[in-house]
């Protein structure tokens, strides 16, 4: 019944990612106190390690350390408050989910295929009767939306000949063009280019008829919506069209090396940007870029514990994908992980809320995956009696 009641909460959690901060929020939480009674029922405190458990660490302290030395307190706390629970969601699935069990894991790939694509559905509709000028989701806007379907397509892409996942081809190539489509419509450059590498990678690799297709619709598009041609243009056009990523930039070698290793403190973006006269979006909120974000808040510490955690994911997803022991109906999701999370490398999204819980679970099925089908040896397991 309990392992019942962790499964929905998951799924749950997964589903409400795109939908509802507050849902999401809520079933972290839930998981949380699943995990607890989940010891007390068992009798033991169990902690299964992972790979990956040590550089997300480690990522989480420089976080927490670039707040003491933040040159907004309050700010920089209140910021964490709400990230933190999102953080604990990568060990909470490592602990709470089994990739061995392959009714479990379909019933997650399932729903996250399912939820993305009404989620995609759902912005392009907004989009259609001009309820927005970009697809966007219920609950962000067409950024966060763009960088989630990216990370879901990634994942769908693999899953071409994965009948233990998607059985019939049909249902995964129209699948694949909702999530396509619903990226189109954000307008977003960044997540075309990624969407267009992933596309590209896998066409060649394994799907030439679902590259063909891919490449027939984006351009029957680009010649029946001007709006897409003309967003295409600014893509060909990038470096004069820059949307005041120019000036950010100017913005942060102005100031980089003032706080060097700690940086200035989460969410300070804009106590700090000097250059404020100089943009045109003056409810810029961000550095618009993963890296010199985390380098400007959290300082070398934070970014070195950025790329720590990339290279190690990285590292273990190509082992396992190597691995013998590794079951040939789990290889496509695993390729598709590890590729998510390279895509991620590529466009960013780590700390934005909804996109990086989405990030997280994907880090926490690779190191599931990482640390069941690695050589024993590699596996560690902390265990603590309940009394």
């Amino acid at each position: 019944m309990l392992n019942r009641v962790v499964l929905v909460s998951i799924v749950g959690l997964t589903i409400s990612i795109i939908f509802s901060i507050t849902l999401a929020q809520g079933m972290v939480g839930v998981l949380a106190v699943l995990w607890i009674w989940k010891s007390i029922d068992t009798k033991e405190l169990a902690f299964k390690a992972t790979p990956l458990d040590l550089p997300f660490l480690m990522f989480i302290a420089a976080r927490i350390l670039s707040i003491l030395v933040s040159t907004d307190v309050r700010t920089s706390s209140v910021a964490f408050y709400t990230e933190v629970i999102f953080y604990v969601s990568f060990y909470l699935m490592t602990q709470l989910f089994d990739t061995a069990d392959m009714q479990q894991l379909r019933l997650l790939i399932r729903s996250l295929l399912i939820a993305a694509a009404v989620a995609s559905v759902i912005g392009m509709v907004k989009y259609a009767s001009g309820v927005v000028p970009r697809a966007s989701s219920t609950t962000a806007g067409y950024y966060t939306l763009g960088g989630y379907l990216c990370i879901v397509l990634t994942v769908a892409l693999f899953l071409g000949t994965a009948k233990e996942f998607i059985p019939l081809r049909w249902i995964w190539m129209v699948s694949c063009v909702l999530l396509a489509c619903g990226i189109i419509f954000t307008f977003d450059r960044l997540h075309w280019v990624g969407m267009a590498i992933v596309v590209l990678f896998v066409g060649v690799v394994k799907e030439r008829r679902m590259l063909a297709l891919f490449l027939v619709g984006g351009i029957a598009l680009a010649i029946l919506s001007p709006s897409v041609a003309a967003r295409l243009d600014d893509l060909v056009h990038v470096f004069s069209r820059s949307s005041d990523r120019d000036v950010l930039w100017r913005g942060a070698f102005a100031i980089w090396d003032q706080h060097p290793i700690l940086g200035f403190g989460p969410r300070t973006f804009r106590e700090i940007f000097p250059f404020w006269d100089q943009v045109a979006d003056k409810g810029i909120g961000s550095w618009h870029n993963d890296f010199l974000q985390i380098y400007m808040e959290s300082g070398i510490v934070g970014l070195s514990s950025l790329l720590w955690l990339f290279a190690s994911a990285s590292y273990v997803g190509v082992k396992t994908l190597r691995s013998p022991l590794l079951p040939e109906g789990i290889r496509p999701l695993c390729a598709g992980l590890l590729c998510s999370v390279a895509l991620m490398f590529l466009v960013g999204g780590v700390i934005d809320l909804l996109v990086g819980l989405l990030f997280r679970i994907i880090l926490a099925l690779l190191a599931l995956m990482a640390a069941r089908y690695l050589p024993q040896k590699n596996i560690q397991r902390l265990t603590v009696e309940v009394t």
